[in-house]
């Protein structure tokens, strides 16, 4: 009786669903999270509005962004309520939700607002069948000369904060070197990640080669062939004998 006994190895390897090494899109492979990269864009975008729709009372019509606009205080007419430099947020309200005591900003003329507060409102003013406001600096001693008709307000004011309103002043006076200074920073950012990248590269190969296993060719190991004998086998017949006489 034979019997064969065979043994072998296959070195096993790493791959994804589709049988292949993990790509970009399947399990197993890192995935690049491109945070900075979007921290960039919105603050890009960010200071460009802060730019172009950030506005004082004598720079013209306010810019409207789905209703809201945003202003600087120039004037101390509202005291510590909405303090001078300040920036204030604006949002176009209907006329009737409009109260006495709401702060709101309103067009003087062709290319001035004004932000002062509601004291008095006129029902159907002059047959428009619209109300009018009566408005006043809290840092004024008088109402204002004329009353507000409801087409010339821009908005109630929602926000107001000191700081941020210096700062976007400060970006809008110095916005062409920091717009200088921020595409010097971008191109410094992207050379330095290219370096650091190659060498990570490079320490990665070297590493990789000075710990790099032997790996045998052969695919299966020799085969044990065990032959077993019988032990249980028939002993030779008796010879056939003569009698002694």
């Amino acid at each position: 009786m034979i019997f064969k006994f065979t043994s072998s190895y296959q070195p096993k390897r790493l791959a994804g669903p589709s049988g292949s090494p993990p790509s970009c899109g399947e399990p197993g492979a890192r995935r690049r999270r491109p945070w900075g990269d979007i921290l960039y864009y919105f603050g890009l975008a960010a200071f460009v509005l802060a730019v172009f729709l950030f506005r004082g009372a004598g720079d013209g019509p306010p810019a409207r962004v789905l209703g809201f606009s945003a202003m600087r205080v120039l004037t101390t007419s509202m005291g510590d309520e909405l303090p001078q430099g300040a920036l204030i947020i604006t949002y176009e309200t209907p006329p009737e939700d409009l109260k006495i005591g709401d702060d709101v900003t309103y067009l003087a003329g062709e290319n001035t607002t004004v932000t002062h507060r509601i004291v008095g409102i006129t029902e159907d003013y002059m047959g428009s069948g619209q109300p009018a406001f009566t408005t006043q600096g809290v840092a004024n001693n008088s109402p204002d000369s004329r009353p507000v008709p409801a087409q010339n307000v821009v908005g109630k004011v929602i926000f107001c904060s000191l700081f941020l309103g210096k700062t976007l002043t400060f970006l809008r006076q110095s916005w062409p070197w920091l717009l200088i200074l921020a595409v010097l920073g971008a191109g410094l950012w992207a050379s330095l990640r290219v370096v650091i990248q190659e060498s990570r590269r490079e320490r990665s190969a070297a590493s990789a080669s000075q710990t790099a296993p032997t790996v045998r060719t052969d695919q299966t190991d020799p085969t044990l062939d065990l032959l077993i004998f019988p032990t249980n086998q028939p002993s030779d017949p008796p010879t056939e004998g003569r009698d002694a006489p």
